[in-house]
């Protein structure tokens, strides 16, 4: 039997996981390459034998543009220094023809699958689900699970959220927080919504679940 026939039989005996919803989410930071296809192919592979035992999956597929730069390409480093740390939507593109690297990149990886045919008021909560899963004893006090675009530079892989009032997060981009990015210094509050800021990708992917309805979805050791 084929892998993914056996999978789908296995979900379907389950009794679990209903509506069939299959996902999977991609960073655009750079080119695809043969090994960006892991994912998608899985994913549809499981989607099709799910959709060949008569279930009705569902298959989704989240660029994440809201991700910072974190890495440039070779022929973008001593160039684009000053934008590592934005989100990839933000991040001006290298090509003229797209508006942003989440633009570029994203829309690459969308052609290539194409042409193959495929919370803020518990971040105490949170934290202690990172321990516990991670088996770390480290606890950092006033711990928020978000991270919003700095108003100054426009960075959000730099910022630290330390408060939360209910309505609005205070913030400040850190000069060093991270060794691939240097923060402003700036120091602020703003409302959380509106596409101001993003939940760290722990919180991210569940929360991903939750809204969409996700029920399967696999994921790298690195990621568990």
């Amino acid at each position: 039997m084929f892998w993914a026939d056996r999978i789908a039989e296995e979900i379907i005996k389950s009794g679990k996981y209903k509506p069939y919803w299959v996902d999977d989410m991609k960073t655009p930071s750079g080119y695809a390459h043969i090994g960006s296809l892991l994912g998608p192919v899985i994913h549809s592979c499981l989607y099709r034998a799910l959709k060949k035992a008569d279930t009705a999956p569902i298959f989704t597929f989240v660029i994440n543009d809201f991700d910072p730069a974190d890495d440039l390409l070779p022929e973008l480093k001593g160039k684009y220094e000053q934008y590592l740390g934005m989100p990839l939507k933000i991040a001006p593109s290298p090509d003229p023809n797209f508006e942003s690297m989440a633009d570029l990149f994203g829309g690459d990886f969308i052609r290539s699958i194409q042409s193959l045919g495929l919370a803020l008021d518990n971040s105490e909560k949170i934290q202690d689900i990172y321990q516990k899963v991670s088996g770390s004893q480290k606890k950092e006090k006033g711990w928020l699970p978000f991270q919003v675009i700095c108003e100054k530079c426009q960075k959000l892989g730099t910022t630290r959220v330390f408060a939360w009032d209910g309505e609005k997060v205070s913030y400040k981009c850190e000069p060093a927080l991270v060794k691939w990015a240097q923060g402003c210094g700036h120091e602020g509050k703003m409302s959380p919504f509106g596409g101001t800021g993003k939940l760290p990708w722990k919180v991210d992917w569940p929360a991903h679940w939750k809204v969409l309805g996700v029920t399967i979805e696999g994921a790298g050791k690195d990621h568990c």
